[in-house]
């Protein structure tokens, strides 16, 4: 897992609620599609607003792995008059699992306790963590 910043500058024009909304929908999106997990902290201050959280692989935030929620959601920015988006990796977090490096895994299987905030999906090769938005679709 990497801990991550995402951050929102703040424009001039607009109702700061609907920046929050618009932010807080995205973060949501991310965290469904499991590009985000679960725990994260918004902060607010006079230059705008940062997200901090944590990403289950470095490939986390490529548009290849965005599904059409979090495209969406990236696209409503602009309505309510956010800039793009920045996305800065801060390190690896402290005893969290390794992900899983196979590039064709051969099955999965699930694993979790409520102490762990990785994601419940896990190689069977190689017994990483397997990021939900790398699963095979139907």
């Amino acid at each position: 897992m990497f801990a991550v910043e995402l951050k929102f500058d703040l424009p001039v024009r607009g109702a700061p609620d609907d920046k929050v909304d618009a932010i807080t929908w995205l973060i949501a999106a991310f965290v469904r599609n499991g590009n985000l997990l679960e725990e994260v902290l918004l902060v607010g201050d006079s230059k705008g607003w940062t997200v901090y959280g944590a990403a289950p692989a470095r490939d986390a935030f490529h548009k290849a792995n965005w599904n059409g929620f979090v495209r969406q959601r990236i696209a409503s920015l602009t309505l309510v008059n956010l800039k793009r988006l920045r996305i800065r990796f801060l390190g690896m977090v402290p005893d969290s699992s390794t992900p899983c490096r196979c590039t064709r895994p051969r099955g999965f299987f699930l694993f979790t306790t409520f102490l762990r905030l990785d994601p419940p999906v896990n190689c069977i090769h190689c017994n990483g963590t397997v990021p939900l938005y790398r699963l095979p679709r139907p």
